[in-house]
Formats: structure tokens, C-alpha cells, sequence
């Protein structure tokens, strides 16, 4: 995931589909990206799919539990039924 590719996506992206992203940053450094988005090919509502990533280098440093954390209670506004 490039900042051009997001941008390239966002230009795309369907407002019927809820899509939200979270970047983790450390000393001015990207590090971890979480998002959460109904898929489009399977499309419910309230049905979300969850990405996390987190650079090799800032692993096991907890940044993947607070990006899953901040997805979790985010997407819990949207009432969701199904996380993948």
C-alpha cells in the first residue's frame, strides 16, 4: 500500500461502501496501516472486512493491537454483524 495507490483507490471508491484507514506513525514514519470496508462483491451492510499490516521492523511493539483495537471500536458504530 502506497499513499498512490490509496489515492488512486479513494478516487474510485463507492461512498454505498463504508471504508475507513488508520496509519500508526513513529518518529515521523509510517509503520502499521489498519482499515476496515464492506466488500463490494459481498455486500452487507453490516459485514466488514478487517487489514492490518505492520512494518517488519516495528513488530511486536503492541502497534498491531492498538490498530486492531482502534479498527474494532470504530467500525462498532456501524453495528457491524460480521468481521473477516
Amino acid at each position: 500500500f502506497t499513499p498512490e495507490r490509496m489515492k488512486s483507490d479513494d478516487a474510485r471508491h463507492d461512498p454505498k461502501y463504508i471504508q475507513e484507514r488508520f496509519l500508526a506513525e513513529f518518529d515521523g514514519e509510517t509503520v502499521g496501516l489498519g482499515a476496515y470496508f464492506n466488500l463490494p462483491w459481498t455486500y452487507h451492510p453490516r459485514r466488514f472486512h478487517l487489514e492490518l499490516m505492520v512494518v517488519p521492523e516495528a513488530r511486536g511493539q503492541g502497534i498491531g493491537a492498538a490498530l486492531y483495537d482502534t479498527l474494532h471500536r470504530e467500525a462498532h458504530a456501524h453495528n457491524p454483524i460480521a468481521f473477516r
